[in-house]
C-alpha cells in the first residue's frame, strides 16, 4: 500500500524500493543523493518506520505500508511541518528537504515534545549542504510548539505589512511549497515520452594514450540506440571556464581517472550499463603527475600541448619595489601555503535531459550555473548557429560553483542529435566525485 492506495506490480529483482517509487510510480519527491544510505534524501516510512529507501530491496517491501513525502500534502494543503519549513526559510536548494521533512515528521511522531538536542539527534541521518541546519531546527521547533499549543496557529501565517512596505520585512520564498512537498522536478526527476537512458564509459587511468576504441559490440546490442565518442564531435571540441582544455570526451588520450571516453543511449538503464561494459578500449599508460610542483619541473609529463610547461595561466602582480620593501622590513617571513582539493558535495548529483525539438533546436535541460556561457561553447562544439542551441536551467539541487563547468551536456547533445530522441543522464555519487572539477 503506497500513500493509501493498493499497488500491484511485477518488479525486477535488482530494484530497490527507491527505484520502484521513482521509476514505476513516478513518486519523485524521494531523491537519490548518495545511493548508500548516508544522505537521507530518499527517506520514507515503511510500516510507520523511517527508512532509507535506497537500501531496501523492493521485494522486502512486499505487503508493507509505504508513505512517501507526497502523502503529507496529498490533498494539496501542506502539513504543519511543511508550513513551518516554509515559514522559517528552511528550504534553500530544496533537494534534501523532502527527506528532511520525513525525518522531522518521524521525530515529532516519536516524541511530540522533543527538545532541540533531541531534534538534532533524530535528524542526524539526513544531510543538508545549504542551510547550516539552524533554520531546519527552528522549523521543527515551531511545528512542535504549534502542535502542542505553545504557539498559536497564526504563527505560521504571513507577516502583515502595508502595501508597498517591503524594506526590513521577511518575505517568504515562493518556491518553497514545491520543495517541501516534493513536487519540484529536478533534472533527474524529469521523464518524457520515448526517453533513452545514458551511461558513460570512464577512464581507469590518470594519464594514458588511447590506442583504439571498439564500440561495435555495444552498438549491436538490442535496445542500444547510439554510441558516441570524440570522433562524433562535428565542431571545435573543447570547453572550460577560463581555458577550453576539456574535450567532450577524451580525444587521443585520457588525463584523469574518471574522464569520459564514450557514452551510450539505450532503452533502459540496465541495457545502457551492459553496453558500456561491452566497449573495448586499448590504453597505453603514460607517466602521470599528481602534484603541482612535480608538474612544473623540467621534463615533467606534458598534459596539454598548448602548455608545454603545464602552466595554464600566469597572472603577474607587481606593485611597488619588493626588494626595497624587504630591505626596510624588520621581519620577513617566507612560507609555502597550500590547501586540499574540496569536493562541492551538492546533494543533487549532476543530471541532464536533452532533445532536438521540432525546429531542429538542440535543447539541454540541466542545472547549469552558467547557461549563457555553456550555450556559446556548445554551439561551437556541435557546429550549429547559436540560434539552434537552447539551454534551460532546471532547479539546482546545490551547486556552490561546482556546476559552472559544462561537464556532460555535450555528450547529451551528441546523443540527442544522433538518435533524434530525448536522452537523460543521471550521475551516481561516485561519478560526481571523480569526474567533475573541484575547488
Amino acid at each position: 500500500t503506497v500513500n493509501g492506495r493498493k499497488v500491484t506490480r511485477s518488479v525486477r529483482p535488482h530494484q530497490r524500493l527507491l527505484d520502484f517509487l521513482r521509476d514505476d510510480l513516478n513518486l519523485t519527491g524521494n531523491k537519490e543523493g548518495c545511493g548508500a544510505g548516508e544522505c537521507g534524501t530518499c527517506s520514507v516510512f515503511v510500516d510507520g518506520v523511517l527508512m532509507k529507501s535506497c537500501l531496501l530491496p523492493v521485494a522486502k517491501a512486499q505487503g508493507a505500508v509505504i508513505e512517501s513525502v507526497e502523502s503529507l500534502a496529498s490533498t494539496g494543503e501542506l502539513s504543519l511541518l511543511q508550513r513551518a519549513f516554509h515559514k522559517t526559510g528552511a528550504s534553500q536548494c530544496g533537494f534534501c528537504i523532502p527527506g528532511m521533512v520525513m525525518a522531522a515528521t518521524a521525530a515529532l511522531r516519536a516524541n511530540p515534545f522533543a527538545d532541540r538536542e533531541e531534534i538534532k539527534e533524530r535528524l542526524g541521518g539526513n544531510i543538508c549542504r545549504c542551510t547550516g541546519y539552524q533554520k531546519i531546527f527552528d522549523a521543527v521547533e515551531m511545528a512542535r510548539d504549534v502542535q502542542n499549543g505553545r504557539l498559536p496557529a497564526t504563527a505560521l501565517g504571513e507577516i502583515e505589512a502595508e502595501q508597498g512596505d517591503f524594506i526590513g520585512r521577511n518575505v517568504r520564498r515562493i518556491d518553497t511549497p514545491s520543495k517541501v512537498s516534493g513536487r519540484l522536478k529536478y533534472a533527474g526527476d524529469m521523464v518524457v515520452p520515448g526517453m533513452l537512458h545514458v551511461q558513460v564509459l570512464r577512464s581507469p587511468h590518470a594519464h594514458a594514450r588511447i590506442v583504439s576504441i571498439d564500440t561495435s559490440a555495444a552498438a549491436a546490442m538490442d535496445g542500444v540506440e547510439a554510441v558516441v565518442t570524440a570522433a562524433d564531435v562535428p565542431g571545435e571540441d573543447g570547453f572550460g571556464v577560463f581555458v577550453n582544455d576539456q574535450p567532450i570526451m577524451a580525444r587521443g588520450k585520457v588525463r584523469y581517472v574518471g574522464e569520459a571516453v564514450a557514452a551510450v543511449a539505450a532503452v533502459d538503464l540496465l541495457t545502457a550499463k551492459r553496453a558500456v561494459a561491452a566497449i573495448k578500449v586499448a590504453y597505453e599508460p603514460l607517466p602521470a603527475v599528481f602534484d603541482i610542483d612535480a608538474a612544473m619541473r623540467e621534463g615533467a609529463p606534458v598534459l596539454h600541448d598548448y602548455a608545454p610547461d603545464n602552466i595554464t595561466k600566469h597572472i603577474p602582480i607587481r606593485v611597488g619595489d619588493v626588494e626595497q620593501g624587504f630591505a626596510q622590513s624588520d621581519l620577513v617571513v617566507e612560507e609555502t601555503y597550500s590547501t586540499q582539493a574540496i569536493e562541492h558535495a551538492y546533494l543533487e548529483p549532476e543530471a541532464g535531459l536533452a532533445y532536438v525539438d521540432h525546429d531542429d533546436v538542440v535543447t539541454i535541460v540541466s542545472p547549469s550555473q552558467n547557461i549563457t556561457h555553456h550555450r556559446s561553447m556548445l554551439a561551437r562544439i556541435i557546429a550549429k548557429p547559436i540560434s539552434k542551441v537552447r539551454f534551460i536551467m532546471s532547479p539546482v539541487g546545490g551547486g556552490f560553483g561546482g556546476k559552472e563547468d559544462m561537464i556532460y551536456q555535450g555528450m547529451l547533445a551528441l546523443l540527442a542529435m544522433k538518435t533524434r530522441a530525448p536522452v537523460r543522464l543521471v550521475f551516481t555519487r561516485e561519478e560526481s566525485i571523480i569526474s567533475t572539477a573541484k575547488r
